[in-house]
């Protein structure tokens, strides 16, 4: 049999007792011929006449439980005291290490990238419930990732006073924003071109490199646990699960090119 929730057993017995209620009206000896066509459970008049008043109460809370999706809003516990510090609110409180040792960058980078990444389409949405601001959202991704609560969404969470989903969906909704810039900042320049020429002529005095556009190194992403599909292949010589990542840049630390995912069971030369 299967099990109904309060409100569907309720809706259930109230759509019964109203239909067997129009079923006597329509049939009644007393009745209008003519209200066998008009009568519905959907369309039923509450004012037509020979409508007791009982009747009536009985249509009008059927309309009110299918319009809800609740029988009764539960009560909102009461909030713990909250644990998180000030300089969640007001990082200004933050000395300038204190603010680089927590979001892995300086002030002036942070509103940098703040500014890139305010506008983007993933910050707004149409919901009742606003977000919070990007810089918060900035602030709890950077913080995520640098490894100030060790790489966990539950501690990132606690920290800042969120839940442990918003936290997540924070950390996706920037980190969508970031790769959104990646087609504008991240090119390698074309053959020819003066930024090509100008980049070979300045390695080429600096370093004495003919030819160089870049310079090219790896290093290891660690995953949050073993991969599910295959999981040994990602397995380090630092007895920890990572992907590869392999750069160049050139002589000003200038991303042109950066391939990341790779298993580590690969060789150099892939």
């Amino acid at each position: 049999m299967p099990r109904y929730s309060e409100r569907a057993a309720r809706i259930l017995s109230l759509t019964e007792w109203i239909t067997g209620y129009l079923h006597h009206k329509v049939w009644s000896p007393a009745s209008h011929p003519a209200m066998g066509v008009q009568l519905s459970l959907f369309d039923l008049d509450t004012d037509i006449s020979g409508s007791t008043r009982f009747a009536r109460r009985r249509i009008q809370e059927l309309r009110q439980l299918e319009s809800n999706r609740y029988l009764s809003r539960p009560l909102r516990r009461v909030e713990a005291p909250s644990f998180t510090p000030p300089w969640v609110y007001d990082n200004s409180l933050l000395t300038t290490r204190e603010f680089r040792v927590l979001f892995r960058m300086t002030r002036e980078s942070f509103d940098e990238l703040l500014s890139r990444i305010d506008d983007n389409p993933v910050f707004f949405n149409e919901s009742s419930c606003p977000q919070r601001c990007p810089e918060f959202q900035l602030q709890v991704t950077l913080y995520h990732f640098g490894g100030g609560a060790t790489g966990s969404r539950m501690r990132t969470a606690m920290q800042f006073g969120i839940a442990e989903g918003t936290a997540h969906l924070y950390v996706y909704r920037v980190t969508k924003a970031i790769l959104d810039l990646q087609n504008e900042y991240i090119q390698w320049p074309i053959p020819g071109s003066p930024e090509y020429t100008e980049v070979e002529q300045r390695h080429l005095l600096r370093y004495g490199f003919p030819n160089c556009m870049g310079f090219v190194d790896g290093t290891l992403v660690p995953v949050y646990r073993k991969p599910t599909k295959q999981g040994e292949r990602y397995f380090t010589r630092k007895s920890t699960y990572s992907l590869n990542a392999t750069a160049i840049v050139d002589s000003t630390s200038r991303i042109l090119f950066v391939i990341a995912g790779s298993k580590l069971s690969l060789w150099d030369t892939r």
